[in-house]
């Protein structure tokens, strides 16, 4: 959750290929009931890959929208 706020506390799966000077980024998540899961591809270069991370974190929250209690 760095970058994101300490707000949200959730385990999202990632993975990453790197692929000569790009990488793509798999990230997942799922609902605090198991019933639902979100999904995100990011692709970029591969000398900025904190930016990536964030921009997939950004977007999978955005997906999930109401689907998690905030932590506190």
């Amino acid at each position: 959750s760095r970058g994101l706020g300490d707000v949200y506390k959730r385990q999202v799966g990632c993975s990453a290929i790197l692929n000569k000077g790009d990488v793509e980024i798999n990230a997942q998540l799922f609902s605090d009931d198991g019933q639902k899961v979100f999904n995100v591809m990011k692709l970029g270069k591969s000398n900025q890959p904190q930016l990536l991370g964030k921009l997939a974190g950004e977007e999978i929250l955005k997906k999930s929208g109401n689907s998690f209690i905030k932590k506190r």
